[in-house]
């Protein structure tokens, strides 16, 4: 996926890592994941941050079934501020912040850093879904 927004010269270089890391169950019991993290650079200085954890549900290597326990997929203009932040990562702040669910978006006005709002979701979204809407301009 990541070759195909290289290829059309939207995303100009990316720093993106799977490496193996260790989560908690409810009961502190660990779980074996997959972080995925790093910075996506794109056309316009947008840079796109991304922490992402999987959960790993059996097998192991290429081969492993994973499941996506937490995310945040951070879009800035360098130098600036942020654009929005897709994620599931602050849900021990939802009653506070106002979400009706765990998976949601939030506004930036990138010019002055300031955020603007959230958009509850209600399920997640995918990196190429984010790209894409943002590819088009």
């Amino acid at each position: 996926m990541m070759n195909q927004f290289l290829d059309t010269g939207f995303v100009v270089e990316e720093s993106l890592i799977f490496s193996p890391w260790q989560g908690f169950d409810d009961d502190f019991n660990e779980i074996p994941q997959i972080r995925l993290n790093g910075e996506i650079a794109c056309l316009g200085k947008i840079l796109i941050t991304v922490d992402k954890y999987l959960n790993i549900l059996e097998g192991s290597g290429n081969n492993a079934v994973v499941q996506t326990f937490s995310y945040a997929y951070n879009a800035s203009i360098q130098g600036h501020g942020n654009i929005f932040r897709y994620d599931n990562q602050d849900d021990i702040f939802m009653f506070n912040l106002g979400h009706a669910d765990e998976h949601h978006k939030h506004l930036f006005n990138w010019q002055v850093a300031d955020q603007l709002g959230n958009v509850n979701l209600g399920r997640i979204r995918r990196m190429a879904k984010i790209g894409s809407n943002h590819q088009r301009g």
